[in-house]
């Protein structure tokens, strides 16, 4: 039987990694969505071309662009959810006016994420009290 250790560090240390594979996660959704979108391009654009091969008209392939919607403070969902991987790591009171809006914004996209936020700080504080 293997164990693992147990102190302070090694407790936040995980509690951390938590809250950051929760936020890789909803990353990853918004790049599957992104994927999705450019395959669904792909299948209308041969099946433009066949249109146009059977009608004997040109076909030019269309340019995919991707419209991903900006955000109040400029950034889209994936930079705001790659952006916000250091302000994750520290207490509120120490976030900067940049990290404050990110934050306001990121938590009201992902409310899950808010809560194992604030869970994490939470324990981070009882951790911090000198019963050891």
């Amino acid at each position: 039987m293997r164990f693992g250790v147990a102190d302070k560090f090694h407790v936040i240390k995980h509690a951390l990694d938590s809250l950051q594979e929760l936020r890789i996660r909803y990353r990853r959704e918004e790049l599957t969505k992104r994927r999705i979108e450019y395959e669904k391009h792909k299948k209308l654009e041969r099946i433009r071309s066949q249109e146009c091969k059977q009608q004997n008209i040109i076909y030019k392939k269309k340019k995919y662009e991707y419209k991903e919607p900006l955000l109040n403070n400029g950034e889209t969902i994936l930079q705001l959810l790659a952006k916000s991987r250091y302000l994750l790591y520290k207490f509120p009171e120490k976030w900067d006016d940049y990290q404050q809006e990110r934050a306001k914004i990121l938590f009201k996209e992902y409310p899950k994420l808010k809560k194992a936020y604030e869970l994490t700080c939470e324990f981070r504080n009882w951790m911090k009290k000198k019963y050891w």
